[in-house]
């Protein structure tokens, strides 16, 4: 990440650094004083911004020691950064009033104009979270520490992932789930097993859903999920773009799971997932239903949703004719 350090006019002066150090922030790590002045305000930015990343890391540690309730999931990192007393707290709580000169700096949050909501941040927070996944967005590490980590992790060469999927997302997948998938496709006399989704955050569940919908391929949903679709439904046709459907989609399944309601049983927390592996099957297998069969056959499977028509009647098969992959889920 670039650092960076701009004075916007004789009295103020940017954030800097890796997680964007504003004055409040110094302050509250006890290294600037309110009222000390604005050159040596803007001397001690100027000092972070000439730091490496990794000296910045220890004011990055130094800044989360003084966060008062420390973060348990990685949107509330994001929050603890923005804005640190909301750490913890609803998602529809209100984070900064207009007319304050924290909402003066960010107005662009705010979509709804009331305020810039827990919800409306974390909506950037994800849109961040997907351009860092980016290719050429990730820092590389050494090939020392990536031998570590593919040796958590069984090496099949029947169960692959698709293309798309970002290895954070694949490292979600237990080694018991690969070898379910791999023995059922063993016996099904299916050579190769493309998982093309897993756990999905609510940006990616609201893209998926959007790119169903638009597609001409509506997905049967709960009623959280049709919810979902009822924001899409509203959006498309008040004329929005894309991006901004897929904003609203994504504040509807924020505020929904704050709820305590499932919108897609992808979209959980990662604790939740480690639980219950839901993983979704490409349909390019040359014998699809003797896959499902197989897959029947283990007390580990619960549920199965596939869109073959004449298969045996069974409590875990759910028929969806407009479901483009076998989903399959597997209790950990």
């Amino acid at each position: 990440m670039k650092t960076t350090i701009k004075k916007t006019g004789e009295r103020g002066s940017r954030a800097v650094g890796l997680i964007q150090f504003t004055q409040a922030a110094l302050v509250s790590m006890k290294e600037f004083k309110n009222g000390e002045g604005f050159e040596k305000l803007h001397a001690l930015k100027l000092s972070y911004a000439k730091m490496t990343e990794l000296e910045q890391l220890e004011k990055v540690r130094k800044y989360f020691k003084s966060v008062a309730r420390l973060p348990k999931v990685p949107e509330d990192i994001y929050v603890a950064v923005f804005s640190p007393g909301f750490v913890g707290k609803e998602n529809t709580d209100t984070l900064y009033k207009k007319g304050t000169d924290s909402y003066d700096a960010n107005p662009g949050l705010d979509k709804n104009n009331n305020g810039i909501q827990k919800s409306e941040l974390l909506v950037k927070y994800y849109e961040s979270f997907k351009e860092g996944n980016k290719s050429n967005n990730i820092a590389a590490v050494s090939i020392a520490d990536k031998k570590k980590e593919e040796t958590k992790r069984i090496h099949s060469k029947i169960v692959t992932f698709a293309s798309d999927l970002s290895q954070e997302r694949i490292n979600q997948i237990s080694n018991s789930t690969i070898r379910i998938l791999e023995n059922a496709a063993i016996d099904s006399v299916n050579e190769l097993i493309v998982i093309t989704s897993t756990i999905r955050n609510p940006l990616q569940q609201a893209a998926a859903m959007y790119h169903n919908e638009s597609t001409g391929n509506h997905i049967t949903y709960k009623l959280p999920g049709q919810k979902v679709i009822n924001v899409y439904n509203t959006s498309v046709k008040n004329g929005n773009s894309r991006e901004e459907t897929i904003r609203l989609m994504t504040e509807k399944i924020i505020e929904l799971t704050n709820l305590k309601q499932t919108v897609s049983r992808h979209c959980v927390s990662e604790e939740v997932y480690k639980n219950f592996n839901i993983v979704d099957i490409r349909l390019s297998l040359p014998n699809k239903r003797d896959f499902v069969y197989s897959l029947l056959k283990i007390d580990a499977v619960t549920k199965i949703i596939h869109p073959f028509t004449n298969m045996r009647p069974n409590p875990k098969l759910q028929y969806d004719s407009k479901e483009q992959a076998v989903h399959v889920e597997i209790k950990q």
